[in-house]
């Protein structure tokens, strides 16, 4: 189990290049996401003492700033330590093994950047479906790839290589369809980031006939931060369509969600039990369950309390399963 939310922590990595007497070159990230190669200060030395001045707190980092490399940035392309084999990737993965007592965290070092890109792959994933890495069992295993590499020659050398690899130990499938406690769950449907403009109007999926005072068709609703547009035949945007597609019926729903405040990450939990014990799992992919949540959600905009209250009833039932 990994004790932090973000990847860069769970499997610390940089490129170093050493000599017998320490690292000589190293890089590190800086806050704008940029990969710099970064060594120590040359060490001062103090005239009257005729000796090296003292550093309190280690040693002092810069970024490396020579002929080689003259603006700083980590780019093992252009790197002379790289290219002669002298600097290469070093990672570490941290992590804590469940009723394994300690403090400390287990440290697994790695040189293989296929390891790192599969590990990264992996826990973007979870993060995707999850929305953290945090509390997430994994496993850790060795599995056999074709890797293909560049010989001296410059010739692409397909080999067999053991490599570790992460697992996660989730239903993904489920994760995905809301029956867990995912932030994600209701990603396909809660597109309401997307539909709202700067104004915190609604954008419809058709283009909304203008009035002659220049607001969006149907008027604003006031105390619900949103509009519901009317098109051209008539036909309101909170009730079904025939001819409306799945897609759109999942963009009404994010409206009517961010109209019923359900579309802030705290209440999103709780919309996401009430809707699989509703209509169970799988629902967002159903044509007439997305047109019943809509109607119902539509309903909920003049009676408010009733739709909370089944919610926090699915929430209860949801403990106890």
């Amino acid at each position: 189990m990994f004790a932090f939310d973000d990847w860069l922590r769970n499997v610390p990595n940089q490129m170093a290049a050493y000599t017998t007497t320490g690292r000589q070159y190293f890089s590190e990230y800086d806050r704008d996401g940029k990969r710099y190669c970064k060594t120590y200060a040359p060490i001062e030395r103090n005239a009257r003492a005729q000796r090296a001045r003292r550093s309190f707190g280690g040693r002092l980092v810069v970024h490396r700033q020579d002929d080689d490399i003259p603006d700083g940035v980590c780019d093992p392309h252009v790197c002379p330590q790289y290219q002669d084999r002298k600097c290469n990737l070093t990672a570490n993965f941290l992590f804590a093994v469940p009723d394994v007592k300690g403090l400390g965290l287990i440290e697994l070092p790695t040189n293989s950047i296929y390891v790192l890109q599969k590990a990264y792959s992996a826990m973007q994933t979870v993060a995707l479906a999850r929305g953290r890495l945090t509390g997430t069992r994994f496993w850790l295993s060795k599995k056999e790839f074709d890797i293909t590499r560049i010989d001296d020659n410059g010739q692409p050398v397909r080999q067999k290589q053991m490599l570790t690899v992460l697992d996660a130990d989730i239903d993904l499938g489920a994760l995905l369809d809301g029956a867990d406690e995912a932030q994600p769950a209701l990603d396909a449907a809660s597109r309401a980031v997307a539909l709202l403009e700067s104004d915190g109007t609604v954008q419809s999926i058709g283009d909304a006939v203008p009035q002659s005072d220049g607001q969006p068709a149907g008027g604003e609703h006031p105390g619900d931060g949103a509009s519901s547009v009317i098109h051209d035949d008539g036909h309101d945007d909170d009730s079904p369509d025939p001819d409306e597609t799945l897609e759109e019926k999942r963009h009404r729903m994010s409206d009517l969600l961010h109209r019923l405040g359900l579309s802030q990450p705290e209440r999103q939990n709780g919309f996401r039990k009430y809707a699989h014990q509703t209509y169970g799992r799988g629902w967002i992919e159903r044509i007439a369950d997305v047109d019943a949540m809509n109607a119902r959600l539509k309903n909920a905009l003049d009676d408010p309390s009733s739709l909370d209250v089944e919610i926090l009833d699915a929430i209860a039932q949801a403990a106890y399963v």
